[in-house]
């Protein structure tokens, strides 16, 4: 019996000794696998950054549609666009229409037209330029409103209030913004309108203050009713709206030009922008549009924080994503609404 055991025990120990152990993975094979994961995804983030790009250029592109059918949509109803109003220290009065009478600039003359006749409705129920309705108003300018704002500029929100002293509303700190601005021509003479500027409502509603009021070659001025037909170059040939640049150290501090008051005041280089950069004697100087750059302030021209294109529509409601390497002279002629000189639709 005891033979019998021990025959029985050394066969199980021959039979234990033919399993192989199991070991985990070695270091090297884990550094194989680590190396290719590191290639899949460096070869996967970019394509999932453009693709991200792309959705934010496309979301950017829906608003200036939006403000574009707005801009229209106004037009239809009144014939002509929307007014460029009185000046930045200036908000839309909702007694006021659409206008030369409208001290507020494009931006608020259009909500009706885009679904947001309550908002232009604010402060309606009080008399024009009374207490109550500039206590009023402050609900407008601190309203929230995400067509306004660029994703890849800034989040929706209030921002700092560093521009003048409103004329017809309380002062608020905080107040919405706007990263969209209409097309203005093709000269400086927005830095004139924001110089000439009623200081009350007599004044502006005097025609003599208008007299030598300047006017600009694009879609958009001060104490102006353009209508359709004055778009002589062709409506597929003339920009309406877009997107305006700024400097990235300013986004949310409001510290830079052209991004200072609320998006509801009158005219304005933080709702108006042009092709102009300044002059040289009697010549002015033109520039394309910019990707917006660190350290680069301008209040002046177009541009966006998407790389390589700003979304502009056009006056007869296309939209399109220009590139940044347009060359100047066609962006100019693209801001000129009667110029009669010709556009390279190929060049855009």
């Amino acid at each position: 019996m005891a033979t019998i055991r021990a025959i029985s025990i050394r066969a199980e120990r021959r039979d234990n000794s033919r399993v192989k152990p199991h070991h985990g993975f070695t270091l090297v094979e884990l550094l194989v696998v680590i190396t290719i994961i590191g290639i899949l995804i460096s070869l996967l983030l970019p394509a999932v950054q453009s693709a991200r790009e792309q959705a934010r250029i496309m979301v950017c592109k829906n608003h200036v549609k939006q403000l574009a059918f707005g801009m229209l949509g106004s037009e239809n109803v009144n014939g002509f666009l929307p007014t460029g109003g009185w000046g930045f220290c200036w908000t839309g009065d909702p007694t006021r229409g659409t206008g030369l009478r409208q001290p507020g600039g494009w931006v608020y003359c259009i909500l009706p037209y885009i679904d947001q006749s309550a908002l232009a409705q604010i402060g309606a129920d009080q008399p024009s330029g009374s207490s109550g309705q500039s206590a009023a108003l402050v609900q407008l300018i601190t309203s929230e409103l995400e067509f306004l704002y660029c994703s890849d500029r800034r989040p929706v929100g209030l921002y700092p209030n560093t521009g003048a002293t409103q004329i017809n509303v309380n002062s608020a700190s905080m107040v919405n913004k706007i990263d969209y601005a209409a097309n203005g021509g093709d000269n400086g003479y927005v830095d004139a309108m924001e110089s000439f500027q009623p200081t009350s409502y007599s004044q502006g509603d005097t025609p003599s203050f208008w007299v030598e009021y300047p006017q600009d070659t694009g879609i958009n001025a001060g104490h102006a009713q353009l209508q359709m037909a004055a778009i002589t170059d062709g409506l597929s040939n003339t920009y309406l709206v877009g997107e305006k640049y700024l400097d990235p150290d300013s986004y949310t501090t409001s510290s830079g030009y052209g991004d200072g008051e609320n998006a509801f005041i009158g005219v304005s280089w933080d709702l108006i922008r042009t092709s102009a950069m300044g002059m040289s004697g009697n010549t002015y100087n033109y520039e394309p549009p910019a990707h917006d750059t660190p350290g680069m302030m301008t209040q002046l021209n177009f541009g966006s924080a998407h790389i390589g294109v700003f979304n502009m529509s056009f006056c007869d409601g296309a939209v399109r994503s220009v590139q940044f390497s347009i060359d100047p002279e066609t962006h100019r002629r693209l801001c000129n609404r009667a110029d009669g000189e010709p556009v390279d639709a190929g060049s855009l």
